[in-house]
């Protein structure tokens, strides 16, 4: 990632704040809940956005995967599609994931474009796909759609992320903004935009 000046990362953050605002089908700051629980359901039936891993393990497999990124990223420049495209990690091990892969991060406007896509050009390489709810581990596993060959996700790391974000929420339950916030930082992709890279 090249240099990039905060204040463009700032109006970018602000923006897909705004952004999930208004795609969320009920209002969090005047949401009333009896109890923490309550609050949580209807956090976990929310979903904004979606992520796409798309893995690779042999040189052939990260060939195809930079093509496929040079794909998504060039509909981003060209206004095709308005998803974030990740670089590539090649260190095994990121997160939750076993093998190495990058990450595109969408929402519903392009869901039904770079589904279809990806179903016809993933070739051998596996692609991960799940909402963003509050449980990454169901997100993660029984809400995930994969093409490809089922790969290994780390359960462990999950259940330790969910419990963080658990809480996290009760510590900011009786302040609406810290609540608002969480839940922004935990459901949007705000880590990759294409705004914030210099070159694909």
């Amino acid at each position: 990632m090249g240099n990039t000046d905060s204040s463009d990362i700032l109006s970018y953050n602000q923006t897909q704040k705004e952004d999930f605002l208004r795609r969320l089908e009920w209002d969090p700051y005047t949401y009333q809940f009896e109890s923490i629980d309550e609050l949580i359901n209807k956090w976990n039936d929310t979903c904004c956005y979606w992520h796409a891993h798309v893995y690779f393990l042999t040189e052939e497999q990260r060939q195809h995967a930079l093509w496929m990124r040079s794909i998504v990223a060039s509909w981003v420049k060209e206004g095709v599609l308005t998803c974030d495209v990740g670089p590539l990690l090649d260190k095994p091990g990121n997160g939750p994931h076993t093998w190495p892969y990058f990450e595109i991060q969408f929402n519903i406007t392009d869901h039904t474009k770079l589904l279809t896509w990806l179903q016809f050009h993933h070739n051998t390489n596996p692609v991960l796909i799940h909402p963003i709810s509050v449980y990454h581990l169901k997100n993660h596993t029984t809400r995930a759609l994969w093409l490809g060959e089922h790969q290994p996700i780390k359960s462990e790391f999950l259940q330790s992320f969910d419990a963080s974000v658990i809480e996290g929420i009760e510590k900011v339950k009786e302040d609406r903004d810290a609540l608002v916030h969480l839940m922004y930082t935990h459901m949007v992709p705000s880590r990759y935009g294409v705004s914030l890279y210099e070159t694909y």
